[in-house]
C-alpha cells in the first residue's frame, strides 16, 4: 500500500509480457514460493487444513492481493476503518487456513 507503483509493476497490467522480464517472474515466484512453504510447514505442525499447499497459498495470495487493490486504488476509505478491516482479512484468512 505505501509503495504502489512497485506493487503494480510487479503484480499489475503494466507489464503484459512477464517472459521478457525472468527476473520479475524470478521474484514473484519467490514470495508465493514462500507462501506454500509457510503452509506446508503449518500443515505439519497441524496449523493449518490439510490440502495442496500451493492452492491454500494461491487462495491467501489472491485474498491478500484483493485486499491491497482495493486499498491502493481507494476503495477503502478512512485510516480507522482501513486497520480495522486489515485486520478482519487477516484474521478471516487464518481462520479460513486453520485445520
Amino acid at each position: 500500500v505505501e509503495n504502489p507503483t512497485h506493487y503494480r509493476l510487479m503484480f499489475g497490467k503494466e507489464i503484459s509480457e512477464w517472459q521478457d522480464y525472468p527476473g520479475l517472474m524470478q521474484a514473484a515466484g519467490t514470495a508465493l514460493g514462500e507462501v506454500v512453504k509457510i503452509i506446508q510447514e503449518c500443515q505439519q505442525e497441524n496449523k493449518v487444513k490439510p490440502g495442496s499447499p500451493r492452492h491454500l497459498a494461491q487462495v491467501a495470495w489472491a485474498m491478500i492481493h484483493g485486499w491491497v487493490s482495493l486499498l491502493i486504488d481507494g476503495r477503502i476509505r478512512g485510516k480507522q476503518n482501513m486497520e480495522e478491516l486489515t485486520d478482519l482479512t487477516i484474521q478471516t484468512l487464518l481462520e479460513g487456513l486453520k485445520q
